[in-house]
This record gives structure tokens, C-alpha cells and sequence, in this order.
């Protein structure tokens, strides 16, 4: 019986990765952050200055549209894209370092956080969690089947709207992911403010924040290729600014101690052994109610603070 169990579940796995993989090739997700993405394509106007913020779904929440328009106005000379991604980290950025690079912006700011540089250690067999990045990584390091970071969801929704409008041209199935000029890779979306601070408590605890494990730098791989990427911006004459996304009490009350220690001292060897700008908004907001969930601020104009932090951080950078 186990036996054919098994044999059933492999089935199953390589009919649904054949799909997949078939999906992905034709109906390619354009939030997938690759040196092919159409965005390193554009023609760029070689007079403007490039800003780039790079960073995952925290820094996604800024309002671009806001801060792009305040530069454009007060700086006519510069030009400001906000490439952040869902999930993002050190490595998964190290991916289009080359691409970011050759477009020759004149700052870079990156946004981080504990997540990003950490390691969830719950091993709780009865919570378990397939972890398919994982799986891609082992089996095909080179991503030849490109499922690296793709969202199922996006694709498969994308799939059935572009063949029924072949047919009934004014079918929509879902509402087309809002991608934009100023944010490539991550889709605009509508995040309410959770008023419930029970409940960020609990999508905490969801989340395991109590287990998160923040290694420290030397022995912390995200951290040893995050200082690579700084220093190969930094050779090639590209400005770089670091900065803690800001986190509720809910979050950061969770987290080790151990976890807090390592994460303070890696911003403050980033800062000093790279010789760069540190800006630190991790309990900027704690106390206030401007809180989607236990991660994010919310993106409605009630929480508009982080974005305006955010943006005069970028004008004190500029005017240098």
C-alpha cells in the first residue's frame, strides 16, 4: 500500500512539474526577478541619475509613486525605481547584481531585515513545510527550467486569462497584478491597518518569529554575500545606504536575544568596516497602529510616515 502511495505522489509531482515548467515558459511571471526581466531592456534617459531601493515585501509597502515624484520635482536630475521583491535576500538579489551594475545607478539603497539575514530553526516534524526553492536549488542550481521564485498563482491565473481572452476578448478570471514603472518586481497592493494588536501577536506566532535565528557575521552567508554585493557597488562608484525596515513590538518582543545582538552588531560592522550610511528604523513606528501584520506597514494613507521617513532619507543622501 505504501508503495503505491508513493508511486502515486510521483506521479502526480512530475505531471504537476511538467505543467508547470510548461506555464512558466509560456506565460512567463514577469515579478520574477531575473537578468532577463524587461525592465533591464528599457531604454533609460542617460541624463537622469539612477536611485534604486532594493529590499523584500517591507520595502515593497513604500508608496514608489510618492517618493518618485517628490525626487522628480525637488530633483529634476535623478530618477528613482524601487526594486524590491517578495522574499528577497542578499543571495536571491546577487542574481541581477551584474544587470543593476551595468544600468550605472548613482545610489542604491537596501533595505533589510532579520529575516533576511536569518534562519528559521523549527524543526516541529508535525508543522510540515516543503520548501520547493529548496528542492530547485539541489536539483537545478542553474534554474534551466526557470522555477526559480516564480509565483504559481500569478502564472497559473495569467495562463487562463491570456487563452480565454483569445476567445471571449473581454474576460478578465482575476484582476491583472499591478506591476508599475517605478516598481518592476513587486505588484501594488492594497494593505488595511490591522487595529487588533491580539492579532499581530498571533501572526507572529504564526510565523515563528520565536524561533528565528540571526547567526552571527562570520558565520552568517547572507551577511558574507551581502557585504559582497556592497563592495562591488562600491568599486564601481555606486553609492550604497543601508537601512533596518522598521517592525511592531508584536515582532521584535519575539525574537532571541542572541538574534537582536547578532543583528545589531552586522549593521554596525556594515556601517564601519564598509564605510557607509546605517539607517536604523526598526522601532520607528513599534508603538503606532500603521501595522498590516506582524511584518508589514500598511499601504493606505494612514500609514503614509514610513514612506515619508523613507523618502527624507533619500533627499539627506542626495544633497550630499
Amino acid at each position: 500500500m505504501n508503495e503505491k502511495i508513493a508511486f502515486a505522489m510521483l506521479i502526480s509531482f512530475i505531471i504537476t512539474g511538467s505543467a508547470l515548467i510548461l506555464m512558466v515558459n509560456l506565460y512567463p511571471d514577469v515579478s520574477v526577478i531575473s537578468p532577463n526581466h524587461p525592465f533591464f531592456e528599457q531604454n533609460f534617459d542617460p541624463d537622469l541619475k539612477k536611485i534604486f531601493i532594493f529590499g523584500s515585501s517591507h520595502v515593497g509597502v513604500l508608496n514608489s509613486t510618492l517618493i518618485s515624484n517628490n525626487i522628480s520635482e525637488n530633483y529634476s536630475d535623478y530618477d528613482f525605481y524601487n526594486l524590491s521583491h517578495s522574499a528577497d535576500n542578499p543571495e536571491e538579489r546577487l542574481v541581477i547584481l551584474s544587470e543593476i551594475i551595468s544600468l550605472n545607478p548613482a545610489i542604491v539603497f537596501y533595505g533589510i531585515s532579520y529575516r533576511d539575514l536569518g534562519t528559521n530553526l523549527k524543526l516541529d516534524t508535525q508543522d510540515f513545510h516543503f520548501d520547493f526553492n529548496l528542492v530547485l536549488k539541489t536539483f537545478d542550481p542553474e534554474n534551466k527550467f526557470k522555477l526559480k521564485n516564480i509565483n504559481p498563482k500569478i502564472i497559473t491565473l495569467k495562463a487562463i486569462n491570456t487563452e480565454l481572452k483569445k476567445i471571449y476578448p473581454t474576460t478578465t478570471v482575476s484582476k491583472p497584478t499591478a506591476f508599475s514603472d517605478e516598481m518592476p518586481f513587486y505588484p501594488q497592493e492594497l494593505l488595511p491597518i490591522n487595529l487588533n494588536r491580539d492579532e499581530l501577536t498571533r501572526h507572529a506566532e504564526f510565523i515563528h518569529v520565536s524561533t528565528l535565528a540571526v547567526k552571527p557575521s562570520s558565520s552568517n552567508e547572507q551577511v558574507s554575500v551581502l557585504k559582497d554585493i556592497i563592495k562591488k557597488l562600491q568599486k564601481n562608484n555606486v553609492q550604497v545606504v543601508v537601512f533596518a525596515i522598521p517592525l511592531p513590538h508584536e515582532y521584535t518582543n519575539m525574537l532571541p536575544p542572541e538574534t537582536k545582538e547578532n543583528f545589531k552588531e552586522i549593521l554596525n560592522e556594515i556601517e564601519f568596516d564598509l564605510d557607509l550610511k546605517v539607517y536604523d528604523f526598526t522601532h520607528q513606528y513599534d508603538e503606532l497602529s500603521i501595522w498590516a501584520d506582524s511584518l508589514h506597514v500598511a499601504t493606505v494613507p494612514e500609514s503614509i510616515i514610513y514612506t515619508e521617513d523613507v523618502l527624507e532619507m533619500i533627499l539627506l543622501e542626495i544633497e550630499k
